[in-house]
């Protein structure tokens, strides 16, 4: 693959993850306010869940494919980072 296809798919790929993101945040405080809730609430439960889903998703594949070294080393990796 070309150094310009590349780099333009890079470029594709940030500019629909900005506006997916940004879709994502404002569905969030709709929910929020359909809800009745707190922002915060919405921010605490609902986005923190979407974000740490990923990780779930892969240290529960990891895990059912014998795997745990990934699992544990995944868990271990999100848990320190933050």
């Amino acid at each position: 693959m070309s150094l310009v296809v590349s780099m333009l798919t890079f470029l594709v790929g940030v500019l629909v993850l900005s506006v997916g993101a940004h879709w994502f945040v404002n569905g969030s405080v709709r929910f929020a306010e359909w809800m009745r809730v707190s922002r915060l609430l919405v921010g605490l439960t609902v986005v923190a869940f979407n974000t740490s889903s990923p990780e779930l998703f892969l240290d529960t594949v990891a895990a059912l494919r014998g795997a745990t070294d990934l699992a544990v080393g995944d868990l271990i990796g999100s848990t320190v980072r933050t």
